[in-house]
């Protein structure tokens, strides 16, 4: 069982103690159109480039696992464990031995280290990563868009994606959080940016294939961000727990707004549902050279079924 923090947020909103929600009449958040700079990685159509089709391998001989990986075979995102020894886990999932992300590209025969994936569009074509700060990365031509002015603070939430970027669930848009406590969305169909604004402090942002986001925020008199109880030890540590619980929220609390292009606000429930990766079932996976109850062993590589 490996929920996502969609699911965790809409089945714990009960356990929160939140302030009141926003009456329908609150009034309006500000909607800024920005103006978008030029060039644009996101908003140039990419040359065509027919899809890599490599049969190289790529990640050493060492244990680790994959993230993630392009449609396109171009982009793959590794955890692998420092050191040769095996690595063992705790009950949670925990272990000693020290795990670094790498996101290969086989195109460029480049490798880069990153602190963590945020998330993956539908179309597994643009990654959302975590270096020093948030990046839209994007397989067809290998670019990387810095989310400008975007927010480095993380919450401390442990086992919850890094709340600095999020996609829309169809994968049309993204947004952001900036420094300045507002929030960018950007179409990656035609590189339009619009600002908004909520109230109080922003500590997650949702946007939607409609053009609206929806904020988690927090009051401006709080301090801290709302914290996940569970004993779940890390993300990926699920892949290898025997078990975990999740035992509500501490800290602010939050409530959700869901802002419109117009600026109304109106309160909601649950954020957008999350983006869900690999459809159709993809052709191409990329596959390790061994692997036991989820730890695999490398050097690792593309696979291709016959269509």
């Amino acid at each position: 069982m490996r929920p996502n923090f969609v699911v965790l947020l809409a089945g714990f909103l009960c356990t929160v103690s939140c302030g009141p929600s926003p009456a329908s009449h609150a009034p309006k958040a500000q909607v800024v159109r920005v103006a978008e700079p030029r060039p644009s990685a996101s908003a140039a159509a990419p040359s065509p480039e027919a899809p890599v089709k490599s049969t190289e391998t790529f990640g050493g001989d060492r244990w680790g696992f994959v993230v993630a990986a392009s449609a396109n075979q171009r982009l793959a995102v590794l955890r692998r464990f420092v050191g040769s020894s095996k690595p063992q886990f705790a009950h949670h999932g925990e272990t000693s031995a020290r795990a670094e992300m790498t996101l290969f590209d086989l195109h460029a025969h480049t490798e880069r280290g990153i602190e963590d994936l945020i998330a993956v569009d539908p179309e597994r074509r643009r990654f959302l990563v975590l270096t020093h700060a948030a990046f839209l990365v994007d397989s067809e031509n290998g670019e990387w868009l810095s989310l400008d002015d975007g927010i480095t603070e993380d919450d401390d939430n442990r086992c919850l994606p890094p709340r600095h970027a999020a996609f829309s669930p169809n994968g049309t848009r993204i947004g952001w959080i900036t420094k300045q406590g507002h929030v960018i969305t950007l179409d990656l169909a035609n590189g339009a940016r619009h600002r908004f604004s909520g109230q109080g402090r922003l500590w997650r942002v949702w946007p939607d294939d409609d053009g609206s986001v929806v904020l988690a925020e927090v009051d401006a008199r709080e301090n801290g961000w709302p914290s996940q109880r569970t004993s779940c030890a890390c993300r990926w540590c699920n892949r290898f727990a025997r078990s975990y619980g999740m035992y509500g929220w501490s800290g602010p609390g939050f409530h959700l707004a869901r802002i419109h292009h117009g600026g109304q606000r109106t309160a909601v429930d649950s954020p957008p549902e999350a983006p869900q990766a690999s459809r159709p079932t993809p052709r191409c996976t990329v596959e390790p050279k061994d692997e036991q109850n989820g730890l695999q062993r490398g050097p690792w590589r593309f696979e291709c079924k016959d269509p």
